[in-house]
């Protein structure tokens, strides 16, 4: 049987690592994981906010083989170009940082696109702030990465805005279906609020694992979290300290 590491490193980065490969979503800091047998590695950026994405990925070399998916503004961002017709602009002050990334195999995701890349299938999916999520699938498991798509409802929101969020929320989450681990914000500057996103997220997606994320510098609140919500056959993982694991076995 084959097996799957989920490792907690930062905020809303974590390392997925299968018998063949090692996938990392939005790193920004923390301690990247080691690569002992020369495993393919697919790191992935949902977008460019500065706790979701960190230019040093590109420097990460412990692997033969290494592919970049990211959203179109990261994709910019490494770039760094504007189009006219079939003539490349580039800014002279990028040039040199720019030359790191030649070579690199980055594919760029916009929303409704898919890719595969080491037998994963990604297809990107909206958010309500910047950039994509991620719905994919490999080793016969289904998986959600929200990045920094949730219900986002703040103290000095209108009621306009509260019902706008809501209806784009819903939106995407319709566009999902059943995954088997599902990864979602639970962010405690929400407040009361905090929970909304995900327990919709969990009601439509019934997910048989659900990974927090995104709580900044309070991991406590995912004590809170788990200590007040029972869902029906969704297990709520408790990783909060970098280099939590929790391990899937896959039949």
């Amino acid at each position: 049987m084959d097996s799957l590491n989920i490792r907690y490193i930062y905020h809303s980065a974590f390392s997925l690592e299968f018998d063949d490969k090692i996938i990392i979503f939005d790193y920004f800091q923390g301690t990247l994981p080691k690569n002992v047998n020369n495993k393919k590695v697919i790191f992935v950026v949902t977008h460019s906010h500065a706790d979701h994405y960190n230019e040093n990925i590109f420097d990460y070399n412990n692997a033969d083989d290494i592919t970049y998916i990211v959203s179109e503004d990261v994709y910019e961002e490494i770039y760094d170009y504007d189009r006219k017709e079939n003539v490349i602009f580039l800014e002279k002050d990028n040039i040199e940082n720019l030359k790191k990334h030649f070579g690199k195999k980055v594919i760029k995701l916009e929303v409704g696109e898919s890719h595969s890349v080491y037998g994963v299938d990604f297809t990107a999916l909206g958010s309500t702030d910047m950039g994509i999520s991620l719905f994919f699938e490999t080793n016969n498991l289904r998986f959600f990465f929200a990045g920094d798509l949730n219900n986002w409802v703040w103290e000095e929101d209108t009621e306009d805005e509260v019902k706008k969020m809501q209806e784009d929320f819903s939106r995407e989450i319709d566009k999902i279906g059943h995954v088997d681990i599902g990864f979602f914000p639970v962010d405690p500057r929400l407040k009361d609020k905090y929970d909304l996103g995900v327990n919709e997220f969990v009601e439509k997606c019934r997910p048989k694992v659900l990974v927090p994320m995104h709580f900044t510098k309070d991991p406590s609140i995912i004590d809170t979290f788990i200590q007040t919500h029972k869902y029906e056959d969704t297990k709520i993982v408790n990783m909060k300290k970098e280099q939590d694991t929790f391990q899937v076995i896959i039949k």
